[in-house]
């Protein structure tokens, strides 16, 4: 773990050294109220990097960019929540959520975690504060859209039957995403196009990051595995076909356009589907679906208004 601690941190020090020196802190961003300086950049990429897998792969300008969009959100983002809740930044309801975070990095315990964060400049307090936005912003969209989430649960149900009935095989899919949003024909040709020639040079994960729109981005754009029930039949008739590895075009949905992209697929014995976990499942996530289009809707509703100002 030494050892990686002095190679990351030696690393950003030559990769970022234009952009990190404290003598000179220069105002990159006004976003509404706030400013966004080169030190703030730094620290965002320091973050980045250190709690997302898919985020060490990117090169340093792609990561700075990445770095200063993620931060304009987060801002944006902030200034909503504060407009309908009076945010406590030091709850410890976040705790297990940082919990979650060490143990998947392969820390101990938090002391550990703790010590490896602050030698690269990183403290728990500011995961927390990034994490407390983000769980706040989830609230308010579940607030705001709760009245408009539609779910058959009886269609559902109808449905598993009719799978388990014909006692065969069902295809299940292990998908990622990536979920990009733009209003005009030539700036989602420019988008779609930057987002291949991502794929192609640093692969579908790290493209991504980079562009998704969709929280998953956090995790390289990874859904998991779906099982066709789960899925509409616009999604699978994009993927059916596909090779592992293979994607789709642009599939267009209320929160944007989707790319999918197969990881994998395999047969599953529909013997062996228990129904009430499998409901419950695919209600989760077709709940999730829909929250995550409303988020993003909502976002570039509240973006539009922002004022946005790079220096």
């Amino acid at each position: 773990m030494k050892k990686i601690i002095i190679f990351f941190t030696f690393y950003l020090f030559f990769a970022f050294s234009s952009l990190s020196d404290e003598n000179n802190i220069k105002i990159l961003y006004k976003v509404n109220e706030n400013v966004i300086t080169n030190i703030d950049i730094i620290n965002e990429v320091k973050y980045l990097k250190t709690l997302n897998k898919n985020f060490q792969n990117i090169e340093n300008n792609q990561a700075i960019k990445f770095a200063e969009n993620s931060l304009v959100r987060e801002i944006i983002k902030k200034d909503e929540i504060e407009k309908f809740y009076e945010v406590n930044y030091n709850t410890d309801s976040i705790n297990p959520f940082i919990n979650q975070i060490f143990v998947n990095l392969g820390f101990n315990d938090q002391i550990e975690f703790e010590s490896y964060i602050s030698k690269i400049g990183i403290t728990i307090k500011d995961i927390k504060k990034k994490l407390i936005i983000e769980k706040t912003w989830n609230q308010l969209i579940y607030e705001k859209y709760k009245n408009k989430i539609k779910i058959d649960n009886e269609k559902i149900s109808k449905e598993l039957d009719e799978v388990k009935k014909k006692n065969t095989f069902q295809k299940s899919f292990n998908l990622s995403e990536i979920v990009f949003a733009e209003k005009s024909k030539e700036k989602f040709k420019k988008k779609y196009e930057e987002i291949l020639k991502s794929i192609k040079e640093i692969g579908f994960p790290n493209a991504a990051t980079i562009h998704s729109v969709s929280d998953t981005s956090k995790t390289g754009g990874k859904i998991g595995w779906v099982k066709k029930n789960q899925l509409s039949k616009v999604i699978y008739e994009q993927i059916k076909n596909l090779k592992n590895n293979e994607f789709t075009k642009p599939i267009n949905t209320a929160g944007g356009s989707i790319i999918l992209l197969v990881n994998e697929s395999k047969d599953v014995l529909t013997q062996e589907i228990n129904k009430e976990e499998e409901i419950s499942k695919m209600i989760k996530m077709e709940k999730d679906r829909q929250l995550n289009e409303f988020s993003v809707i909502y976002y570039k509703k509240i973006e539009s208004k922002s004022y946005v100002q790079k220096f």
